[in-house]
C-alpha cells in the first residue's frame, strides 16, 4: 500500500470562498466604517437550553493551514473532549470521494479564448503567457480558474500544518472516537464553486500576487483578533453581493441541521467564522430557535505541537474488491479509480483530516520469470 502526504492541489478549493472574497475586496471602492463591537473577543460559543440536558459548542474557523491559526484556547480542547459528536461544514469522506472522481473527469469548460471577446483576449494573451510560461490558446476556463488560485500555494511556509484547520480539529475528534460528520450537503458547495468557476473575470489572472497575499494576511490578523464584528463588517462592506449566496442561505441550513443533530447527542460544531455573526448569522438563528448561545473564553493558548490526544483505537473502514484478490482497510472512505481505458483499477483513499493519499491495486503477474520484488521496483 502506497501512503504519501498530499501536496494539496485540490484542497485549494477548500478556501475558494476566501480567495473569491479577496478578489472582490480589492475591486471594491467602499470604505469600511467603524462599528461598535457587538461581540466579545472569542470564536467559541456554548449552546444550551431549548430542552438540551448538556451543552454543545460552536466554533468559528478559517479554512487555512497557517500555523498561527492553530494556537487554540484550552477551552476549545475541553469542549471537544466533552462533546459526543463533532461536525464540520462538509463530511471529509464525501469531499474526498468527489475529489477522486474529479481526477478522471473530462474538462468540458471550453477554451478561455472562446469565452472572451478577441480584443480582450489579444490584450492579455502575452501577459498571461509571460506569467504562466506556456501558450494560452489551449487554456481552458477550468485551468484558468485553478491558475488564478495558484498563489495560495505560494504562501506555504515550512511550519504550516499538513491540512486546513477544520480537518485538523476533525482528526482530533476522530482519534477520540467521537461521532463525526458534516452539516452541509456537498452538492450545495460544489454548485457555488462551479458557478464561481464559470463566471470569474479573466482579468483576475493578472492581479498582483503580493497584493493578494497581503490581503490574506490582513484577514488572518482579523481572525486572530477574534473580532466577529470586524469579520461581519468586512463582508458587509466588500462582499455584500456575495453574502446572501455564500453565507446567508447556507446559514439557514446549518442552523436547521444543528438543531436536528443536537436532539441526538451533544456536538462540537466547527464552521467558518464568517457564518457566526450578523442578523443572518448562525448565532442569531440559533437564538431564534430558542437556544441560549453564550461566549466561552480560555485562560491560555496551547501550541498544536503540545496538545496530545488521549487516543482511542480508530475504526478503519475495510474494503474488499469485487474480484477479492486482496482486502485492505482505510482511515476514511475510498473510491475506485480507473486508468488507461479501465485497464488499471486502483482503490484510492484521500484522508483529508491528515492530508494523506492511500492507493492500492492488484495486478496479475504475467511475467513468470520476474520476481514480485522486481515488479514492484519497476512500478515504483
Amino acid at each position: 500500500m502506497e501512503k504519501t502526504t498530499a501536496t494539496k492541489p485540490q484542497l485549494i478549493r477548500a478556501c475558494s470562498f476566501i480567495v473569491s472574497i479577496l478578489f472582490i475586496s480589492f475591486a471594491a471602492t467602499s470604505q469600511q466604517k467603524p462599528v461598535a463591537t457587538k461581540y466579545p473577543a472569542t470564536l467559541l460559543w456554548r449552546i444550551s437550553g431549548n430542552g438540551l440536558n448538556k451543552p454543545s459548542y460552536l466554533y468559528g474557523t478559517m479554512h487555512l493551514t497557517d500555523k498561527r491559526l492553530f494556537y487554540f484556547g484550552d477551552s476549545l480542547y475541553k469542549a471537544i473532549e466533552q462533546a459526543e459528536g463533532f461536525a464540520i461544514e462538509i463530511n471529509p469522506d464525501e469531499l474526498s470521494t468527489q475529489m477522486i472522481s474529479s481526477f478522471t473527469k473530462e474538462d468540458k469548460s471550453g477554451y478561455l479564448k472562446d469565452a472572451v471577446d478577441k480584443e480582450s483576449y489579444d490584450r492579455i494573451k502575452k501577459k498571461l503567457e509571460k506569467k504562466y510560461g506556456f501558450k494560452t490558446d489551449k487554456l481552458t476556463r477550468r485551468q484558468a480558474y485553478l491558475s488564478r488560485n495558484e498563489w495560495v500555494k505560494d504562501l506555504k511556509k515550512p511550519d504550516d500544518m499538513n491540512t486546513f484547520m477544520d480537518a485538523w480539529l476533525y482528526n482530533i475528534a476522530r482519534q477520540m472516537g467521537k461521532w463525526t460528520g458534516g452539516i452541509e450537503d456537498l452538492d450545495d458547495q460544489l454548485s457555488l464553486i462551479e458557478n464561481e468557476e464559470a463566471n470569474f473575470a479573466f482579468e483576475e489572472l493578472l492581479i498582483n500576487k503580493k497584493l493578494m497575499q497581503g490581503g490574506l494576511n490582513q484577514m488572518i490578523e482579523m481572525y486572530l483578533s477574534q473580532d466577529l464584528q470586524a469579520i461581519d463588517d468586512f463582508f458587509n462592506n466588500n462582499a455584500q453581493n456575495k453574502k446572501d449566496e455564500w453565507l446567508n442561505k447556507r446559514n439557514l441550513k446549518m442552523a436547521h441541521r444543528m438543531d436536528s443533530l443536537l436532539r441526538f447527542r451533544t456536538h462540537f460544531f466547527a464552521i467558518g467564522a464568517a457564518h457566526l455573526p450578523g442578523d443572518s448569522g448562525v448565532i442569531k438563528l440559533l437564538l431564534k430557535k430558542g437556544f441560549t448561545v453564550d461566549p466561552v473564553f480560555s485562560s491560555q493558548k496551547i501550541s498544536p505541537d503540545e496538545y496530545k490526544v488521549a487516543t482511542t483505537e480508530m475504526k478503519w473502514q475495510p474494503f474488499v474488491p469485487v474480484d477479492s484478490l486482496y482486502n485492505v482497510s482505510f482511515p476514511s472512505r475510498s473510491a475506485t479509480l480507473f486508468l488507461s481505458d479501465n485497464v488499471i483499477k486502483m482503490e484510492m483513499c484521500i484522508d483529508i483530516p491528515t492530508a494523506t493519499y492511500y492507493i492500492t491495486a492488484a495486478i496479475p503477474n504475467m511475467r513468470q520469470d520476474v520476481s514480485k520484488e522486481k515488479l514492484i521496483e519497476e512500478m515504483l
